[in-house]
């Protein structure tokens, strides 16, 4: 899981759920075609905004985006009792 994002994939009797095909540099991240098709095995996967400083927002087709901008840590969870005003 990193900052913004975790990606997960589905695993049934041991084995992850797997693809022949993958694309990269899509010119349009949801839209299948619109990048560069790879024929390589691969994992498939999907990829969830997940973190805490995750910036939600509503997209032109009026989807709810999450990241991959971040709002950043600081002044971090209020669990550690950080404040902005502390150096």
């Amino acid at each position: 899981m990193g900052g913004t994002t975790a990606k997960i994939c589905l695993i049934d009797k041991a084995q992850p759920q797997t693809a022949r095909a993958f694309e990269v540099a899509r010119i349009y991240r949801f839209l299948k075609g619109s990048g560069l098709p790879l024929r390589i095995p691969v994992i498939e996967m999907v990829e969830i905004g997940a973190g805490g400083g995750s910036i939600a927002r509503v997209d032109t087709l009026g989807r709810i985006v999450v990241g991959p901008d971040s709002a950043g840590s600081e002044p971090g969870p209020v669990c550690l009792l950080r404040r902005q005003d502390r150096a």
